[in-house]
């Protein structure tokens, strides 16, 4: 008797979220600027300017729109749940990166 194969195709109607997807972009784009403002602050040992500040708070915003774009893509029926995954993980790193960065400078700041 033959065997069967238990490696068969499933066919269905689903698709990638696109909201996923720029979830991942946007998340990815943070990143990449947050590799960059560390290291440009090692290498100047934190003195830095305002607008290196504003670069990146500007990502810390871009994270979380990719972590609402991810939730979002997470609630759409017919689509793969795999780069909302993906984008909720990037954006909840680079969420608590800028955060603690942020805050660790605010306690510097004030000299605790």
């Amino acid at each position: 008797m033959r065997k069967k194969n238990r490696r068969t195709n499933k066919f269905t109607n689903k698709k990638h979220s696109v909201k996923g997807l720029m979830a991942c972009i946007l998340d990815g784009i943070s990143l990449i600027t947050l590799i960059m403002v560390f290291a440009m602050a090692f290498n100047s040992s934190g003195n830095v300017g305002s607008y290196l500040g504003m670069t990146g708070i500007a990502s810390l915003i871009l994270s979380m729109m990719g972590l609402i774009f991810a939730i979002q893509g997470f609630r759409e029926e017919t689509t793969f749940n795999t780069m909302p995954g993906v984008g909720i993980g990037l954006s909840v790193f680079t969420i608590l990166c800028w955060g603690g960065m942020l805050v660790l400078g605010g306690a510097i700041v004030l000299g605790y």
